[in-house]
């Protein structure tokens, strides 16, 4: 799971924000990080170390 989310994908998504901002373009998410995360593990998608993985990796995503 955490393989198929790299780093410099997530720091291209980041870098895409200001781009937003500069064309004057409301920037509207349909959800958040924390939210997506919490349903994984209730769906039962990831379980409880994977879950701890994935905020250890979420500090520090070159790890």
């Amino acid at each position: 799971m955490l393989k198929e989310w790299s780093p410099s994908l997530l720091m291209g998504l980041r870098q895409q924000k200001p781009l937003f901002a500069d064309a004057n373009c409301e920037l509207t998410t349909l959800s958040n990080y924390e939210s997506l995360v919490d349903q994984a593990f209730q769906s039962g998608f990831l379980n409880e170390s994977e879950i701890e993985g994935i905020k250890e990796w979420r500090v520090s995503p070159s790890t």
